[in-house]
């Protein structure tokens, strides 16, 4: 947080505000008093400071909890990728048999489909050679020999014919058995497609599982407030959220009702630009701050999870020469810690 800096601005606010008070006449008690008022916040600032500090070594061992963390999460996604791994190569090869089983069962049904209509073929054609035989038989009922032999071939006709329709019965009933047998591999099939599905659905479940893992909760506080925070802005001189960053307050109070939730601690940084004296943007600074922990008080977060401190113009984001630098380092900061 540049302590350093931070040390140097509150000293030379000190020294001016003292100046200050020296040079002023005594008709002009309420300004000294206002003077007096801010070297306590100065002293108070540097008070929180010096928690901070503390805070921070916290932090630094929550970061290697951290660490330790991420690493036996990726051992256990090791483990557990090569398991899935295994799981679904044996599915497939499964798989891949039974489409194989499939494709040659549909080949044999196939070529029986074949034969049968072939003996259907055959059976219409004896079926015309005996209406032939029969009118044959007819016309030549005089000729007992033609008669005999006639219906010596229409017999053997009709022996042929109900052999064929045997055969044709024994092999439409040996394609529904086949028939049965390629639904249930399709069905069997489509069971071990949708459980390879499931497989990898899991595999990708557990990846954003380890990769939100290796996220702490505090970053995750801080990466949705910065998107926010990033959009506030001031106008200069002034301690009021502008008309088109209000909406974004709101955002804000629900995102940090969040984060309090899990014992956090937040801190509101205030900034300026370098416009004024360094001890008038210190204390404006702050007071943009306080603005903003007066808000989320208001929505219901508590005022012992958060603090305010300014920093005045001592940690600009952008060039102060040009207006829009200027609008830019007129900001607040979310800084989250872990109690």
């Amino acid at each position: 947080m540049k302590m350093g800096l931070l040390l140097g601005v509150l000293v030379l606010a000190g020294l001016v505000f003292f100046t200050a008070i020296q040079t002023l006449p005594v008709a002009h008690a309420a300004t000294a008093e206002a003077a007096n008022e801010n070297m306590a916040l100065q002293a108070k600032l540097l008070r929180v400071q010096e928690e901070k500090l503390g805070l921070s070594a916290r932090l630094d061992a929550a970061e290697a909890e951290t660490v330790e963390l991420e690493s036996n999460l990726a051992a256990m996604k090791a483990a557990e990728d090569a398991k899935l791994d295994a799981d679904t190569t044996a599915l497939q090869k499964e798989l891949e048999a039974m489409q194989q089983a499939s494709r040659k069962i549909k080949e044999e049904a196939d070529a029986k489909a074949a034969e049968f209509a072939l003996a259907q073929n055959q059976v219409k054609m004896l079926e015309e050679t005996i209406a032939t035989l029969e009118a044959d038989l007819e016309a030549n009922a005089e000729n007992s020999m033609v008669e005999a032999k006639l219906a010596e071939e229409r017999d053997s006709a009709l022996a042929e014919l109900v052999s064929l329709e045997t055969k044709a019965v024994k092999k439409s009933k040996a394609i529904a058995e086949l028939a049965t047998v390629v639904a249930a591999v399709k069905t069997r099939s489509a069971k071990l497609e949708t459980e390879v599905a499931s497989r990898k659905s899991t595999i990708a479940e557990l990846e954003k599982a380890v990769q939100l893992a290796s996220i702490s909760p505090v970053a995750a506080c801080q990466k949705r407030t910065d998107v926010l925070t990033a959009e506030i802005s001031f106008g200069a001189g002034s301690t009021s959220v502008s008309a088109d960053s209000q909406s974004l307050l709101d955002e804000l109070a629900v995102i940090v009702a969040e984060c309090i939730q899990e014992d956090f601690q937040l801190e509101i940084e205030g900034h300026t630009d370098n416009v004024g004296r360094d001890s008038d943007n210190l204390v404006l600074s702050y007071w943009r701050a306080n603005a903003v922990q007066d808000f989320l008080t208001e929505n219901g977060i508590p005022d012992e999870s958060m603090r305010a401190i300014g920093f005045g113009a001592s940690d600009p984001i952008a060039d102060n020469e040009t207006a829009d630098g200027r609008q830019k380092n007129r900001r607040i900061v979310f800084d989250w810690e872990q109690n």
